[in-house]
């Protein structure tokens, strides 16, 4: 029997902004590379780029019923997670320009203090053919399982968050399982994947290919699925918050330092203020490269990412830094 294997996740926003476009179809290839079918974008509704996300996937990718599908076969189903002002996060998967159009109307609650309650937000995706559920419903600091049942009852699903897995497997899959079966309810998996690294690390595997939020939602409720956490989930979640802060640094540093040089780092001379942010650079790489805890191949795909935003932004560093970058060329990049 096949298997269409979905994950529920959000992509760093503000990375796939300022990245080239050859950059940005490499995160989105990676999903597909590392055995995905599909995926829910769910970012965080408050995310200063959240139009331009949906604008830039809208702009590149083909439309088929409710999905939007990328050159690779990558198919994504739009969705947001949205703050509630009991705490916790509420995931909303829809058409694109619904989603676009929620994330409009929720302007004016997107800053700490201003989040709309659990209650004001469900009358609000009722307005709307979208599908609800709760994020990661038992992580600390939420209290969305605290709520009156009878609001409960109105989400559509719960998420058994990969992050949580990975912490305490049978805890989390026990009390999310058991808030499911309460509500009748599906309990499906969600990677809260922020880098490619995490792609895969937990996923639900459909039966059957779907491609509209209705019937997506169909496969949920009959139980056609099963999820499937990776054996690396513990690492590919918990241990790679670190990786992705550097990485998000490095990609930060990059930017500081090129922008010290006359033009983007291609020609001109180096200036003494761009050298605090080049040792910073230098150091991040060496750390990960000497990094024993870090698997060969999750290695190699980190630095080979750094392999390409140098090359895109700052070229000269890899002729004057060559040992840095040795076995990092494309034929050897394995994907995850």
């Amino acid at each position: 029997m096949v298997y269409n294997k979905v994950e529920i996740c959000g992509i760093n926003t503000a990375t796939l902004k300022v990245l080239p476009e050859k950059e940005k179809q490499r995160l989105l290839k990676e999903a597909k590379l590392s055995g995905l079918d599909a995926l829910c974008l769910t970012e965080h509704f408050n995310t200063l780029q959240f139009d331009e996300l949906y604008g830039y996937l809208i702009s590149v990718c083909e439309r088929e019923e409710d999905t939007l599908i990328t050159q690779d076969g990558l198919r994504i189903f739009a969705g947001m997670e949205t703050d509630v002002a009991e705490g916790g996060h509420i995931l909303s998967i829809g058409k694109p320009e619904e989603i676009l159009a929620l994330n409009v109307r929720l302007e004016t609650y997107k800053e700490k203090g201003k989040f709309l309650p659990f209650e004001k937000l469900m009358d609000l995706f009722d307005e709307y053919s979208v599908i609800v559920g709760a994020a990661h419903p038992y992580r600390e600091g939420g209290h969305v399982p605290e709520l009156p049942l009878e609001q409960l009852k109105r989400l559509d699903f719960l998420d058994l968050n990969g992050k949580d897995v990975a912490i305490n497997r049978e805890y989390f899959e026990e009390k999310t399982g058991n808030l499911a079966k309460l509500l009748d309810i599906p309990m499906i998996s969600g990677s809260d994947t922020h880098q490619a690294v995490q792609y895969g690390c937990i996923c639900t595997n459909f039966t059957h290919s779907v491609n509209t939020v209705d019937k997506l939602y169909g496969e949920m409720k009959e139980g056609n699925y099963k999820i499937v956490v990776s054996s690396n989930a513990g690492f590919r979640t918990t241990g790679v918050t670190g990786i992705s802060s550097s990485i998000s640094s490095i990609t930060s540093l990059i930017h500081s330092f090129t922008s010290k040089l006359p033009e983007a780092g291609v020609s001109g001379s180096f200036f003494p203020a761009c050298f605090p942010a080049l040792s910073s650079l230098l150091l991040t790489t060496l750390k990960i490269k000497a990094a024993t805890t870090i698997s060969k191949p999750i290695k190699s795909s980190i630095i080979y990412r750094l392999y390409n935003l140098i090359q895109t932004y700052c070229p000269i560093l890899l002729q004057l830094l060559p040992q840095f970058f040795e076995g990092s060329e494309p034929d050897f990049f394995p994907y995850l």
